[in-house]
């Protein structure tokens, strides 16, 4: 058997104020709470993960860049490619030997290799004149004939050459000057100069051709 007292009007006025601060530290209903260190330092580390020691960027310009050094390293070894051909002697003898054979012959009358009765031919060229740079089919088959000796004197170089001059489109055999491309290719320190040209025929047109210059010892 319990017996129950009854609560007497300063009791209850002292147990509404015991604890104050209890009632004012609960949150309103609605109200967001404070996040705590543990969910700063959570929310902080979110989306990364361990062991992740270059970002996606950082890759990307590191290959570009290694790609970007190996295209200038390529670069630079054909260019210097280029430079030490260029440099050497027979490659030089070829390309002015070239150039030479694009310009009309000294004296411009002659039409054969082995000049005529009354003109020598001093400087060698295949072309009709200067105005016209055609190369004249009937000077070029004139000189198939012509000597190595011969054609070193005309062309006033000490190397040995080698003319081969090819139709594009087939209207003319091709046209062989000086030794064969047998005894070229067994030669050593060669130097090959191609030019496109134009050969005219003897009904004036002109027909697209190559003409490979080989210079050699």
């Amino acid at each position: 058997m319990s017996f129950q007292f009854p609560i007497t009007r300063s009791q209850q006025s002292a147990a509404s104020n015991q604890h104050p601060a209890t009632r004012s530290q609960q949150p309103a209903p609605g109200s967001q709470q404070p996040a705590t260190r543990s969910q700063k330092l959570k929310a902080k580390g979110r989306g990364t993960s361990k062991g992740q020691y270059f970002s996606f960027d950082a890759i990307i310009a590191s290959v570009v860049f290694v790609l970007t050094v190996l295209a200038l390293m390529s670069y630079w070894n054909s260019v210097k490619a280029g430079m030490e051909t260029y440099s050497d002697e027979t490659t030089k003898e070829a390309i002015r030997i070239s150039d030479l054979l694009l310009s009309p012959p000294e004296p411009l009358e002659i039409t054969d290799c082995s000049g005529t009765a009354d003109k020598e031919v001093k400087r060698l060229g295949f072309a009709v004149s200067w105005e016209n740079r055609q190369l004249s089919k009937q000077l070029l088959k004139s000189c198939q004939s012509i000597t190595q000796e011969n054609l070193r004197s005309l062309l006033g170089t000490p190397y040995n050459v080698s003319v081969f001059i090819n139709s594009s489109s087939g209207l003319f055999d091709a046209i062989q000057i000086g030794n064969s491309f047998e005894d070229t290719s067994q030669s050593k320190n060669v130097a090959k100069v191609r030019r496109i040209v134009a050969v005219r025929d003897d009904k004036g047109e002109a027909n697209p051709a190559t003409m490979d210059i080989f210079v050699y010892q």
